[in-house]
Order: structure tokens, then C-alpha cells, then sequence
């Protein structure tokens, strides 16, 4: 196939994270309807362009959870921000560890509910609950209730969903897809068991998991990408 290197630079460099044992496979890095060629500068080009957003997922971790997708409104989702748990169980304001106000409010103590309190307090206008000090409370209420209006704003507008990766990672990944094609699938996702996710895609999809959310309808070769046309049509 004459542009055969052509594609696998693309999915070298677009598709695979530069790794050799990824090649032709997806990894989302970036998406392929927005992988085009210049013939002007004679190489592959990744549009970077803005575009509206349809949907905003949160990423949690959590086994005590009793959901794998839930939608949630803005003011919930303004509560999960604040909290920002990590999958080892750590707090991060936002899910960002990096802001220097995010790092303060870490080294005081003041994440997951205890933030979530201390937000409300500050804005009554009682900053000391923050880190103990109303001066600094107020600077870094300031700071974190910027980025807390606009992603209030932006969850008013757009739907907004808790994907809990605690059941595995191939499911997860499914949950992610479905969710992306199916927006209103389950009554809008409003609380779905990690049981009636399984039910319903062996039902439409043919898909089983195992007890750690991994494929059970493919074998290993699949898995793997090292199946041949022969052995698709050995059975």
C-alpha cells in the first residue's frame, strides 16, 4: 500500500503516543476527523481550532461509590470540584494540586468537605475559616471563586457527569464512549449501577466484563491486536 507510511506516521504521531507496539491503534491522543494533510508543506497537521464542548466529565475513582455514570447539576458539580478527590484518596482543590492557592489550602488542611464549608463561610464574608487568617482567606477565596464561577457558568450550559473508574478501566472506557455516542440513553444518565451498564451493553453490544471491568468476549490474541484474518474465520 503506497501511502502506507504515511499512515503510520500518523498514528505515530497522532495516534499512538510515539510508541511502536501502539501502531493502528486507538488511543484518543488526538481524534482522527481532525488529523489532515497540507500538501502545501507536505506533512500531517492537527487542527487545533476551538470547538463547543458537549459535554463535561469528572473523572473519579471511587469503589464506594454506587455508580458508574451519574449526571449531575451545576451546584453538584461545584461540590465534587471543590472536594477534587484523587483516586488514592487524597483532596485536591479543583482536581489541581498545582495553584498556589490549591497548595495553601493542602498544607492548612482545608480540602474536601472541610474546603466545601469553609467556600460557603467566605461568601457570607467570613474568610477565616479558609486558612485561619481573614486576610489571606480573602485573597485566596478570590482566587478560587474566579475559577468556581466560570466552571458554574460553564456546567449551567453544558451537562455535566461523574464517570467512576473504580470498576475497571475497559469498562470505564466503554461508559466513556457510550456516554459521548448516547447522551440519552438511561433517562439522561441520571444514576446508572455499574449492573445496569453490564445488562445493557451484553444486550445492544454483545459486551460481557469480568469482575475487573475487563472484555470477556474477545480472547487474548484480540486483545492484543496480534490476530490474524485466520484466526477470525477459524471458528
Amino acid at each position: 500500500m503506497e501511502n502506507e507510511p504515511l499512515l503510520e506516521n500518523a498514528t505515530a504521531d497522532f495516534g499512538a503516543s510515539g510508541k511502536d507496539f501502539n501502531l493502528g491503534r486507538v488511543t484518543h491522543d488526538y481524534f482522527p476527523e481532525r488529523i489532515f494533510y497540507d500538501p502545501s508543506w507536505g506533512h500531517l497537521l492537527y487542527d487545533r481550532s476551538p470547538r463547543k464542548i458537549t459535554a463535561h466529565v469528572f473523572l473519579e475513582r471511587n469503589p464506594a461509590l454506587d455508580f458508574i455514570v451519574k449526571r449531575v447539576s451545576a451546584e453538584e458539580a461545584i461540590r465534587w470540584l471543590l472536594i477534587g478527590r484523587t483516586p488514592q484518596g487524597k483532596f485536591e482543590p479543583l482536581y489541581n494540586a498545582y495553584p498556589d492557592f490549591s497548595g495553601l489550602l493542602i498544607e492548612k488542611g482545608v480540602i474536601g468537605e472541610k474546603l466545601v464549608q469553609a467556600y460557603e463561610e467566605a461568601k457570607k464574608g467570613n474568610f477565616g475559616p479558609i486558612v485561619g487568617d481573614a486576610e489571606i482567606g480573602r485573597s485566596i477565596f478570590e482566587k478560587l471563586d474566579i475559577q468556581i464561577q466560570l466552571w458554574r457558568k460553564s456546567c449551567s450550559d453544558i451537562p455535566t457527569y461523574i464517570v467512576n473508574g473504580a470498576p475497571g478501566l475497559e469498562i470505564t472506557q466503554d461508559a466513556n464512549w457510550l456516554l459521548s455516542e448516547l447522551p440519552g440513553a438511561f433517562e439522561g444518565w441520571k444514576h446508572v449501577s455499574v449492573k445496569e451498564f453490564q445488562e445493557y451493553m451484553e444486550r445492544e453490544f454483545a459486551v460481557r466484563y469480568d469482575k475487573n471491568g475487563r472484555w470477556v468476549h474477545i480472547d487474548e490474541k484480540t486483545r492484543s491486536g496480534e490476530a490474524t484474518d485466520e484466526d477470525a474465520t477459524s471458528d
